[in-house]
């Protein structure tokens, strides 16, 4: 065998050796917090009205998470639990946002 032969033989090797190499990487995953679906910090809604809204917006996320893929899944339960606070908080003529709007992150 000639030299160059031999090297690329010898590389061949090497590289079929690297490809068949398994690497994993371990992550520590924490469970996530409590979903949230209605903050209040104006403090406009009683106790029962946020538990029902969150009741209602649990149940449409799972829901929807089981039939839809994720996204199609948070956008319907946002446009839900919109719907149901504009019914309760309808806007007027001269209403502003109080409060910043909240962008929705998942990791």
């Amino acid at each position: 065998m000639t030299m160059r032969w031999q090297t690329i033989l010898l590389v061949g090797t090497f590289v079929a050796l690297q490809a068949g190499k398994a690497q994993a990487q371990e992550f520590d995953l924490q469970p996530p917090g409590d979903r949230e679906f209605v903050s209040d910090k104006a403090g406009m809604l009683d106790e029962p009205s946020i538990t029902h809204i969150r009741d209602v917006c649990d149940k449409l996320l799972t829901s929807g998470l089981r039939k839809a893929d994720i996204s199609v899944a948070i956008c319907e339960t946002i446009h839900h639990a919109t719907a149901s606070l504009e019914s309760a908080l309808p806007r007027t003529e001269h209403d502003v946002n109080e409060l910043p709007d909240t962008l929705v992150l998942l990791d």
